[in-house]
């Protein structure tokens, strides 16, 4: 088993401590102090050189002293040694809180937070390094378990310490438990459920089973009031006699209404009116072959004739146009005739100085004489040019003009010889439609024929009207009196299914009954492995314990079983315990635990003042004990 004991603590600037220094050679101790005087620091020390977390599990915690306004002292580094001996080899941690200061512009230094130095054997080591150092020793979970006296009865989580105490008591599953013989039985019907799961299905199914069981008898109560108003037998042969008679009377009935002479003479009546319809619509064709159209050309004549003054009127209002476009043609060219004639009798006059009013220099008035000759003949060459343009247009117009004349001329003529047409176009004989030859006398006598032939049939209707309502009345006179016997047949098959119905739940009862005995026989044997399991899992548990015993199970209100993991000592809960009962227990935990991981620690034992007596211990204790007299730490050392 391994074994760490403390040889020796340094502490210094750790929270209220300044310096501490703590030789304990892997003694057991006694440390003294007033209250606040920095007991519980050293095991906060201890906890944070190893796991980097005070006693209480806290990783944040105020670790550099404060001063008296309560505000934490700059510039101090905590630190924090230890010589361990671990299964008898020596071994130095320690660990270092320092400052770490960054220069800004201007050469001023700003706090940028902490850092943390590691060594080991005085040799400095990253943290991973040192964190899979410390594990290898003992993990954090086992060392809290193994130093503090409360940790596994008060502040683990119940579910945790269940855990445990089945892993060191190797605690069977309940898989295990049932291979018992006497549980082969229910083993066979659990299945992958728990037995908790499987008898609470149990308890919803008896429940289930038992309310169907409870509404059986009023079933068969009720069926068997309706077989009181059923008849119990039933003689077909008088509905099979009805039937017949029934058969019969629709065959007379089917026989009337298909007479042979009142079919031949509907025939004949369809015959008749067929050659009608031939006799009409050959005569409808020799009337449209008479129907030729008649040809009446005036209406066409009258449509050309407005055609082609409407044609002229259009012509005439051209010609109007042109004549005027020839004539302002002429007035313009006479314009700029007049104009030319004035512009090509202007000559160039010798010019004077606007401002002395002397004669030009000579090359000034020859430039000035060159400007004006250049400006006439731009004037007369623009005054040709549009007037060639306008000589175009005209010649253009009186084309024009001579084409629409044509057209004039050409329109009166055509227009003379329509009017001719139209003066001798004579008007058109209409042509006098006529019928076949004895068409009337024929189908004269076709309709004549086709109306006695219908007086006949309805003669022959009246006879057999009285006969036909007979045989209906007779038949429906059977269907009511057969109705009455299927309702006599149908009254004795609900018998029979309703007598059917009774014994099916007489049996249902039967089986349901069955069923609730087999679910009450499983339930008992729920019950006995609930007190077996009880018994087995707390023996397996609470033997390995001397002080304390541990209630693993609780009943609830509806008798399910339900995990819990309660230390007690002698009965009383664990908070119920005085002070030092609650350390002994912890102590007595604490030895079983060390057997279990295969280590043992130094241990801590806070309020050791409360205790006469510790549980006997085989490794390092350090009782801490609050001693009004020692207002500074003071450490005793005993074997």
């Amino acid at each position: 088993m391994k074994q760490i004991k403390i040889i020796s603590l340094d502490i210094e600037n750790f929270k209220g401590i300044r310096k501490l220094n703590l030789a304990l050679g892997g003694k057991s101790a006694n440390l003294y102090g007033e209250n606040a005087t920095g007991k519980t620091s050293v095991y906060d020390a201890l906890t944070w050189l190893l796991f980097g977390k005070d006693s209480k599990g806290n990783a944040k915690f105020s670790i550099k002293p404060l001063d008296a306004s309560g505000n934490t002292s700059a510039g101090v580094m905590p630190t924090v040694s230890a010589d361990l001996a671990v299964d008898g080899k020596n071994i130095r941690l320690r660990k270092q809180l320092r400052e770490k200061w960054e220069k800004h512009r201007g050469g001023q230094e700003r706090y940028a937070g902490n850092t943390v130095d590691y060594y080991i054997d005085d040799v400095p080591v990253k943290e991973n390094q040192y964190k899979v150092y410390i594990s290898e020793l003992v993990t954090e979970e086992t060392f809290r378990a193994l130093t503090n006296t409360y940790r596994f009865c008060r502040d683990m989580a119940w579910k945790d310490r269940r855990s445990i105490l089945f892993d060191l008591a190797a605690v069977a599953s309940d898989a295990q438990l049932l291979k018992e013989a006497r549980f082969d039985a229910l083993r066979d019907e659990i299945g992958n459920r728990t037995v908790d799961d499987f008898r609470a299905m149990l308890a919803k199914k008896r429940k289930d089973t038992n309310s169907e069981l409870n509404l059986l008898p009023a079933r068969v109560d009720e069926c068997e009031k309706q077989l009181n108003e059923l008849p119990d037998k039933f003689d077909p042969t008088q509905r099979d006699a009805l039937v017949d008679d029934i058969n019969r009377l629709r065959g007379e009935l089917v026989a009337l209404n298909n007479d042979e002479s009142r079919n031949a003479k509907r025939n004949e009546i369809r015959s008749v009116e067929l050659q009608l319809r031939e006799l009409t619509a050959e005569n409808e064709q020799f009337r449209r072959s008479q129907d030729v159209p008649v040809v009446d050309e005036r209406a066409d004549l009258q449509r050309a004739i407005d055609r082609v003054k409407s044609s002229m009127r259009r012509v005439n209002a051209q010609i109007q146009e042109r004549e005027k476009s020839i004539e302002d043609a002429e007035e313009r060219l006479n314009y700029y005739r007049s104009q030319w004639k004035q512009e090509n009798s202007r000559k160039y006059t010798s010019g004077a100085c606007p401002t002395c009013g002397q004669a030009l220099p000579a090359d000034m008035e020859r430039e000035a004489e060159k400007k004006f000759e250049a400006a006439k003949k731009s004037a007369l060459d623009r005054l040709v040019a549009d007037s060639e343009y306008v000589k175009q247009r005209a010649a253009a117009d009186r084309e024009s003009l001579a084409g629409l004349r044509k057209a004039i001329i050409d329109s009166e003529d055509e227009l003379r010889q329509l009017d001719d047409r139209l003066a001798h176009a004579a008007e058109p004989q209409q042509v006098i439609i006529e019928d076949l030859p004895d068409y009337a006398e024929c189908r004269a006598q076709m309709e004549t024929h086709i109306a006695e032939l219908n007086a006949a049939l309805q003669d022959w209707d009246a006879h057999t009207v009285a006969e036909r309502e007979r045989l209906h009345d007779e038949i429906a006179e059977k269907d009511m009196l057969k109705a009455a016997q299927d309702k006599i047949a149908s009254s004795v098959q609900l018998r029979q299914s309703l007598e059917k119905r009774i014994a099916e739940i007489e049996q249902e009862k039967r089986s349901k009954a069955a069923y609730i005995e087999k679910i009450d026989n499983l339930l008992d044997l729920c019950e006995d492995f609930v007190q077996f399991k009880v018994e087995r899992v707390s023996a397996a548990v609470n033997h390995r314990f001397e002080l304390v015993s541990f209630r693993l199970f609780t009943e609830a209100i509806n008798g399910s079983l339900q995990d819990c993991c309660d230390a007690m000592v002698d009965g009383v809960p664990y908070n119920d315990l005085n002070s030092a009962m609650q350390i002994n227990a912890g102590l007595d935990c604490i030895h079983t635990l060390s057997e279990f991981y295969g280590v043992k620690v130094p241990l801590f034992v806070d309020n050791a003042e409360s205790v006469t007596k510790l549980h006997d211990m085989d490794t390092q204790v350090i009782r801490l004990i609050v001693s009004e007299n020692d207002k500074e730490l003071r450490c005793e050392a005993w074997a």
